[in-house]
């Protein structure tokens, strides 16, 4: 089954990077590992969606901002039964969600199962290209949360 794990986000904008740092960790630890293509992105949920085209499965890695959100935070749920991540859905551009049924209608081949892996951001707005000491933090966690993901079901 080939798998898609894009990392979305801004890396000049803060915590906005995250779902980029956490890619590139993330290709470093997957190697020449053939059912999984890691990319990253800085579109919005038209440009992610298009992405997805093809593949069977994807986990789409970005920045969160909640309500009373907690900096650093690690959230993992399948795509639309969660929250809006922070670059899936802007003023200017489709969800993700809804663009996926978009290209389906259109007869593109969408993932049977999207994955979503998200961090709470501290800053989203300002100009830096470092992350938060708290989202930098959860980078590690949210690398294994998604390794884990991957990983084959355990018989039994």
């Amino acid at each position: 089954m080939r798998t898609l794990v894009l990392g979305i986000g801004n890396s000049l904008l803060t915590d906005n990077g995250v779902g980029i740092e956490i890619a590139r960790q993330l290709r470093e630890r997957l190697g020449d590992r053939q059912d999984v293509v890691v990319e990253e992105s800085s579109g919005g949920g038209l440009d992610v969606a298009e992405r997805l085209i093809g593949f069977e499965r994807a986990v789409l890695i970005d920045a969160l901002s909640l309500p009373n959100g907690q900096p650093g935070t690690l959230h993992a749920f399948a795509l639309g039964s969660g929250p809006t991540t922070w670059n899936t859905l802007g003023s200017h551009d489709a969800d993700v969600p809804t663009s996926l049924q978009v290209f389906a209608t259109l007869g593109s081949r969408i993932p049977e199962r999207v994955d979503v892996v998200g961090v709470e951001a501290r800053e989203l707005k300002v100009f830096c290209t470092s992350l938060s000491p708290e989202v930098q933090r959860a980078v590690p966690l949210a690398v294994e949360k998604v390794l884990s993901i991957l990983a084959p079901p355990k018989a039994g």
